[in-house]
């Protein structure tokens, strides 16, 4: 009898893994939707889409060049943007909002050329608080701002995750607050760099001459400017070719108009090169808690709602050279 029992056990155990299991295993696999456009309209459709949606994953495939004014991806769900050999050229910029997960390209190499414009309407070509990964076949270039933080990539509190790629020919001009030609990273944002190249990018104004304090200077950071508790690890890449009217012609960490001298941020570099920036001061790398970033005309709050975890700069394994300086008391 206890064999009986025995047996007749061991036969619901079987069924009921079997009612089970393949209950599971479709609640982990998500829907993959695929959006294919080719023009402005079928562009912002897809992104309508995709802010509509509340579960799944969604692809946004080029199959032609376009052109948009800009677009919001608010969704949580994950967003991938293909560009399969093609152009998007973006007149403002492409925002990632808070708890948006964005992919450009992917890993196995697909093509996408983003192209921004001179005199953009907003800063950065893309402007992240939430999440965005760029791939290495991806480029962003040509995007020129007016007086704001960030040309290429400005990351807004959020992060923005490099795994090769090019960023180059964007930058910021003709204003009190051009920081950050290539990327910017503020108000608590994150940006890591594994591979990929800066390059050409710049920070050029002169405005800082008619400041009411000598310590806070305009034209910073030309390839990567980091500020307000932020944070950037360079782990491998080139950062080149960059120039800044005054500070950090490749890379810059200063503190914020509200930091009082105490820098919060942190630039980690782990390896990569930095090589054949240009700056007034500290043409390659430049830190510094003593100047600081004019932050006031964009708006009421400085950025500095976040706390890097090791402030400072900290390098090892680094190539930092040919870098070219009008003086020597920064970091060449």
């Amino acid at each position: 009898m206890k064999k009986r029992n025995r047996m007749m056990l061991g036969i619901l155990l079987v069924v009921l893994s079997l009612s089970v299991t393949p209950k599971a295993a479709f609640a982990e696999n998500k829907t993959v939707t695929v959006i294919e456009t080719g023009n402005e309209k079928a562009f912002d459709d897809a992104i309508n889409t995709v802010n509509g949606a509340s579960e799944g994953e969604y692809i946004i495939s080029l199959n032609d060049n376009i052109e948009i004014r800009g677009a919001t991806i608010q969704s949580p769900c994950p967003v991938t943007i293909l560009g399969n050999g093609h152009t998007l050229t973006v007149r403002g910029s492409i925002h990632v909002a808070e708890g948006a997960q964005v992919k450009l390209g992917s890993k196995d190499g697909n093509v996408l050329e983003m192209h921004g414009t001179k005199n953009g309407e907003e800063p950065g070509l893309l402007h992240i608080k939430g999440t965005c990964e760029m791939y290495s076949r991806v480029s962003l270039s040509g995007r020129v701002g007016n007086n704001q933080f960030g040309g290429g990539v400005t990351v807004y509190g959020g992060t923005f995750h490099m795994h090769g790629g090019v960023i180059e020919n964007c930058g910021i001009k003709d204003g009190s607050v051009c920081y950050g030609g290539g990327v910017a990273v503020v108000y608590g944002g994150e940006f890591i760099m594994d591979g990929g190249t800066i390059s050409g990018c710049y920070a050029d104004s002169d405005a800082s001459k008619y400041l009411p304090e000598p310590t806070w200077f305009t034209g910073i950071g030309g390839g990567v400017f980091v500020s307000g508790g932020s944070s950037f690890v360079l782990n491998g890449g080139t950062i080149s070719g960059n120039r800044a009217t005054s500070m950090g012609g490749g890379i810059a960490v200063v503190a914020s108009s509200d930091e009082k001298y105490n820098l919060q941020s942190s630039v980690i570099i782990n390896g990569g090169t930095v090589e054949s920036n240009s700056a007034r001061i500290g043409a390659g790398v430049f830190a510094s808690a003593y100047y600081r970033c004019f932050a006031v005309p964009i708006g009421t709050q400085t950025p500095d709602s976040g706390q890097a975890e090791k402030p400072g700069l900290y390098i090892n394994n680094a190539q930092i050279c040919d870098n070219k300086a009008d003086k020597t008391d920064g970091m060449g």
